[in-house]
């Protein structure tokens, strides 16, 4: 717990220090600032945040002695948020028990407490630490609480900004609401995705910026922390194998939902002592959709032709996917997009070679995929404090795994996922039924 105690009287301040020192030394990790001014209180509150703020009444600063005037600034300016971050709480002390009294109103009207101070009676002393005790299982109880419930209904993460974000972006908002969201630096858009029976979620839209699964699982984590959301999605596009050896070839622009990822790079290289060659022992983990969500995301799939075909039939139909269409032969693209619910693997390293696509098979005989973020977001969700999100990653087929990648397909692919992903999402039941709308972004 941080505190800072503003006083220019040093003998004040030191009793003040080993009050709060003699009482939670063996309870708390208190770490005690001082300033003796209004500047220097002012350079604190603006470097960092404290829980609580222990003010004189009669405080000095660089031009005028100690008055109750500044120290009413101070407060004012904190109220304000002006260019400083504000303390949980205050509580004035001072030496002037009359001054109280005159000053209780102002107080009272920013819901702060008040003490007198006195260096023989000690009766502040347990007043403050009372307080602080408070103070601290307040501070505990919203801790539990915010890792113990959710607040966005949705985070559905991007990697690529012109090719993913930008795409999905353009399709799955109901009602865009704000294109930022502090403490969030990265590119995200705040806004309505449309749920089971129409209903709004509360849905944050980010973009990672770079492909790899340390990237992925870096902002899976942040995103998570500032958002809690009760889904955490990955959608974009992705390689898709259509190779004789795989379980079932892939066309351009058809949808991968994730069954279950693995990691096509996680094993070990070891030599055969006799002859010398080397051989890969495949020791990825396996990471399957929750059990909230497996069962109505494989059910929607399976009768795709219901929520998932009409809208793909829409986008078949349209100019884009037309001339994305032209640009293959009829062999590599579907009239309509397909969706499966199938393994994929996750590398961090860009495929564009049919010997790696076979070697990747051979380690992974059942993925229909490849990308680049999707384990990375799993190992993330592992390891989230408190209560965990559920987790979907939708794909696009952009690509063979060859070095033939076109923009054109990758855009086209990541709009496909986003449709797909709207299907399912209004079959989910994991929402619940009686979310507000979004009517600001915070």
């Amino acid at each position: 717990m941080r505190i800072l105690i503003v006083d220019d009287a040093e003998d004040k301040r030191r009793d003040v220090r080993c009050a709060l020192q003699a009482e939670f030394q063996d309870q708390y990790t208190l770490e005690l600032d001082e300033a003796v001014d209004y500047e220097e209180a002012l350079e604190r509150l603006r470097d960092g945040f404290y829980d609580l703020v222990v003010l004189d009444l009669f405080l000095p600063d660089a031009v005028r002695s100690p008055t109750d005037d500044v120290s009413k600034a101070l407060i004012k300016q904190v109220v304000r948020g002006d260019r400083l971050i504000p303390p949980t709480h205050i509580i004035g002390l001072t030496a002037y028990p009359l001054k109280i009294e005159c000053e209780r109103p102002f107080y009272d009207e920013h819901l702060l407490a008040l003490l007198h101070y006195d260096a023989v009676d000690s009766t502040w002393r347990t007043a403050l630490c009372s307080r602080i005790r408070y103070l601290v299982a307040s501070k505990r109880a919203a801790a539990r609480f915010r890792l113990e419930s959710y607040d966005f209904d949705l985070v559905v993460m991007t990697a690529r900004h012109e090719n993913e974000y930008v795409p999905v972006a353009q399709s799955l908002f109901k009602r865009k609401v704000a294109e930022e969201f502090l403490p969030w630096a990265g590119m995200v858009s705040i806004g309505e995705v449309a749920g089971p029976g129409q209903r709004p979620l509360k849905t944050a839209l980010v973009c990672i910026g770079e492909m790899g699964m340390a990237p992925a699982a870096a902002a899976a984590s942040e995103a998570m922390n500032l958002f809690r959301p009760r889904m955490i999605a990955m959608v974009g596009m992705c390689c898709g194998f259509n190779t004789s050896v795989s379980a079932s070839p892939r066309k351009l622009l058809d949808v991968l939902v994730a069954r279950e990822v693995a990691c096509w790079e996680e094993g070990k290289y070891e030599s055969d002592k006799q002859s010398g060659d080397g051989q890969f022992r495949n020791r990825a983990k396996t990471r399957l959709v929750d059990d909230a969500i497996r069962n109505q995301v494989e059910q929607t799939v399976e009768q795709a032709s219901a929520h998932l075909t009409p809208r793909l039939r829409r986008v078949a139909n349209t100019k884009q996917y037309k001339a994305v269409a032209e640009q293959f032969d009829e062999t590599d693209i579907r009239a309509i997009p397909e969706v499966k619910f199938s393994p994929i693997v996750s590398g961090s390293s860009v495929v564009a070679d049919d010997d790696m696509i076979t070697e990747i098979l051979g380690r992974h005989p059942n993925a229909l995929g490849l990308d680049m973020e999707i384990a990375g977001l799993h190992a993330a969700v592992d390891r989230c404090l408190g209560k965990k999100p559920s987790v979907l990653a939708v794909k696009g087929v952009a690509d063979f795994g060859r070095a033939d990648k076109g923009a054109n397909a990758q855009v086209m692919a990541s709009r496909c996922a986003t449709e797909v992903f709207l299907g399912i999402i209004g079959q989910l039941d994991i929402f619940e039924p009686n979310r507000s709308s979004v009517t600001k972004a915070s």
